[in-house]
C-alpha cells in the first residue's frame, strides 16, 4: 500500500512538473512573439515616417537611413526611385512631415510580418504658402533578417 501510495504521490508530483514546464514554454513563447510584433511595428513606423518626412533638403544620408530599414530588394527599389524623388522634391520645393498615427500587425509569422500604419503629416511646396494636412494609410510587409524587421514592400492603400 505504501508503495501505491508513493507512486501515486510520485506521478501527480510529475505531472505538476509537466504541467509547469509546459505553462512556462507557452509563455516564454507568448511572450517572445508579443516582443516581435512590437518589433515588427515599431520598424514599419520607423520606415513610414522616414519616408513621409521628406523635403527639398532630404540627403542621401537620410535615403540611406531609409534603405538601412529595408531588405536588399526592397532597398535597390528605393535607390532607383531616390533621384526622381529628391530631384521632385527640389523643383516643387516640398517639405513634408508626418508621423504615425497608429500602426498594428495584420498578419504574424516568426520570419514575416504584415502591418497597415495610419499616418498623419503636413505638406507645402512652392504652390502653397502655407501646409496642408495629410492622411496616409500604408502597408509595410517585413522580414525578420539576421535579427532585426526589414521593410520587404511598402504600399499606399486606401
Amino acid at each position: 500500500m505504501t508503495n501505491v501510495r508513493t507512486m501515486v504521490i510520485g506521478l501527480l508530483a510529475a505531472g505538476a512538473v509537466a504541467s509547469g514546464v509546459h505553462s512556462g514554454l507557452a509563455l516564454r513563447s507568448e511572450h517572445r512573439e508579443e516582443k516581435g510584433r512590437a518589433d515588427a511595428v515599431a520598424a514599419a513606423s520607423a520606415e513610414v515616417t522616414g519616408l513621409i518626412s521628406v523635403s527639398q533638403k532630404t540627403t542621401a544620408a537620410e535615403i540611406s537611413r531609409l534603405k538601412a530599414g529595408a531588405t536588399a530588394s526592397f532597398a535597390s527599389e528605393l535607390e532607383e526611385q531616390s533621384v526622381a524623388l529628391r530631384r521632385a522634391l527640389q523643383a516643387q520645393k516640398v517639405t513634408s512631415t508626418g508621423s504615425v498615427a497608429s500602426a498594428g500587425v495584420v498578419a504574424w509569422q516568426p520570419a514575416k510580418a504584415r502591418v497597415l500604419v495610419a499616418a498623419v503629416g503636413k505638406v507645402a511646396n512652392k504652390q502653397s504658402d502655407r501646409s496642408t494636412p495629410r492622411a496616409y494609410r500604408l502597408r509595410v510587409d517585413l522580414r525578420h533578417v539576421e535579427g532585426r524587421w526589414l521593410v520587404s514592400d511598402m504600399e499606399f492603400v486606401a
